[in-house]
């Protein structure tokens, strides 16, 4: 039993890790679009630029407050760092009853649905999405 729980846990730590690892590409990638180097983002972070590249490679781990001012100083919104985060496979149904999801699984469906949702321009066209989601939902 120890060694499933080991493995659980490896896997989520991986799981964990590899969100890590995303969200720092995405960061790099949004300096680069802001012209600003590792020294500058250090600089307008109060951070030291060797933690800004840790970061950047993912073994730093942010917290949302974190988050939230690096996406402030790079003009992107929070969601902006979760966009493309791959998801976990939607659950499979069977005998009618859905096999159960993983809270990491929502997660990072959750994320990947907000940052759709906010990549369309359009605010009526967003509206009609909420619609549209409602309704199927109330069909349930």
């Amino acid at each position: 039993m120890n060694a499933k729980v080991s493995n659980i846990s490896r896997t989520q730590a991986r799981r964990e890790a590899a969100i890590h690892v995303h969200i720092g590409m995405q960061i790099k990638r949004a300096r680069g679009a802001a012209g600003l180097s590792e020294q500058a983002l250090a600089a307008k972070l109060d951070l030291p630029v060797a933690r800004v590249a840790a970061i950047e490679d993912g073994t730093e781990r942010l917290t949302a407050r974190a988050l939230f001012n690096i996406a402030s100083i790079l003009g992107r919104s929070v969601s902006y760092f979760f966009d493309d985060l791959a998801v976990e496979p939607a659950p499979v149904m069977t005998s009618g009853a859905p096999v159960p999801v993983t809270q990491s699984a929502r997660l990072a469906e959750t994320n990947a649905l907000i940052a759709a949702f906010y990549r369309i321009p359009d605010i009526d066209t967003r509206r009609d999405v909420i619609r549209l989601v409602r309704g199927i939902a109330e069909d349930l």
